[in-house]
């Protein structure tokens, strides 16, 4: 169990939460509380506390024990309902409990989690529940060095993340894939051009000028004035046109699938290049062709006035070579291939803004993962396991609703699957705020 817990610090109390779900069990002590406390209008029980040894959890609630328990505050039973009923809802109101301050496990915030419900393309087999979460804790070794002159910042950290996608019905995971990764990392991040204080100290005393200016003639003609144009081209000469960041780590994680049925150990590096352009007449703008469509859509959309292309859409690059034992990967067992091997894996990404509904922007993302083993065995080939190819691409809106597609499999997938999903995005930040 310590093993289990060190290795999913995240994603142990989520699957843990979840284990308890939508198969038809019998009733529960915890349901019985619940349900009564509901009845009575108190507020949620936490029966575990009343429960707290598995003798007593296979004892029926006595009145007593459910009287004690009505009096108890916690977000169990809105957990236990959410998971039950399938109802987000009750889900979203007790994750607010959960990260509150004084819960313990507030570094839940930092947390990206989905709740969502998935259908295979093909209509073959039952739809699902579930959930995915991707959650990086990034620890500076020291402080970081920043040079204003030539806009370079650069430093050392260790990092930890975890990340992957679970099922109430482990069965139905469309992505029964888990990793979770420790690294020591370094970075450099260089700015072109750099904003100076001058630029925001401009743009402020101009601001505060034209926000005297009531009549809209006016300001209009105080717009086109000389003299505030050429204070907007200064500003706009100091505001960085190109920023280039490189992120190199080594690390040494765990892959398994939801049940931990299926585990490698991996020990490697990475590098992540990333080059953005924020000067809207550079040729790295206009050549970025990946963002021409969405162009179009967010003209067509409204969400432009006009047909432009952005620089800041170009795409991440992650390289990355890994040495994996699957020793207990019971799949290569079975087809005698029980040594260490290296991979090669490689991903691109991106996310641009396509329209804005009402206060909402909604975006297109894009994911696509390639692994592939060097120098595989023939019987890892004649399986499809000496390679894996993944697309996610996906449509969000900054309120939280999303809606994807899967294509492809990953390590401990055996067949290749395409999925729909639609879901939730829970902001458990604002959450944590909103619980105060």
């Amino acid at each position: 169990m310590r093993y289990r817990l060190v290795t999913t610090a995240v994603a142990t109390v989520l699957v843990s939460l979840a284990a308890m779900s939508v198969e038809a069990q019998p009733t529960s002590t915890a349901d019985v509380l619940c349900d009564f406390s509901a009845t009575l209008g108190a507020h949620a029980v936490d029966p575990t506390v009343v429960a707290s040894t598995p003798a007593e959890a296979n004892q029926p609630a006595t009145l007593a024990s459910v009287s004690q328990a009505a009096a108890l505050k916690g977000p169990f039973c809105e957990l236990l309902k959410g998971i039950r009923d399938e109802e987000p809802g009750h889900l979203n109101s007790a994750l607010a409990s959960f990260v509150s301050p004084d819960s313990g496990i507030a570094f839940l915030k930092d947390i990206d989690f989905k709740l969502k419900a998935f259908e295979p393309k093909n209509g073959q087999g039952s739809s699902g529940l579930g959930f995915s979460y991707d959650y990086e804790k990034v620890n500076p070794l020291g402080e970081y060095s920043d040079d204003r002159a030539t806009g370079v910042t650069s430093g050392f950290a260790w990092k930890y993340s975890a990340k992957g996608n679970v099922a109430f019905d482990s069965d139905l995971n469309p992505a029964n894939f888990l990793d979770t990764r420790f690294s020591l990392s370094g970075f450099r991040n260089k700015w072109l051009a750099r904003t100076t204080m001058l630029s925001f100290v401009e743009l402020n005393k101009l601001e505060n000028q034209l926000a005297l200016i009531e009549d809209e003639e006016v300001l209009r003609a105080a717009l086109a004035d000389d003299s505030t144009t050429n204070i907007i081209k200064a500003i706009r000469g100091g505001l960085p046109r190109f920023r280039s960041y490189i992120d190199y780590e080594f690390n040494a994680g765990l892959e398994s699938d939801q049940q931990f049925d299926q585990k490698q150990w991996t020990y490697g590096a990475q590098v992540a290049l990333d080059f953005k352009a924020y000067d809207q007449g550079a040729w790295q703008t206009t050549f970025n062709i990946l963002d021409w469509p969405f162009a179009v859509v967010r003209r067509l959309s409204g969400y432009d006035r006009k047909f432009r292309v952005y620089g800041s859409t170009i795409p991440t690059l992650v390289f990355g070579i890994d040495q994996v034992d699957p020793k207990d990967n019971s799949v290569r067992t079975s087809l005698g291939a029980t040594s260490k091997f290296e991979r090669y894996r490689a991903e691109v990404f991106f996310r641009t803004p396509i329209a804005r509904i009402r206060s909402n922007e909604v975006f297109f993302n894009f994911d696509y993962r390639y692994l592939k083993e060097r120098s595989p065995p023939q019987s890892i080939v004649n399986a499809g396991l000496g390679s894996f190819k993944y697309t996610v691409i996906s449509i969000s809106s900054s309120s939280g609703v999303f809606v994807s597609y899967r294509d492809g499999k990953l390590p401990f997938d055996l067949e290749k699957q395409q999925v729909f999903e639609v879901g939730w995005k829970f902001n458990l930040g604002a959450l944590q705020d909103s619980a105060r």
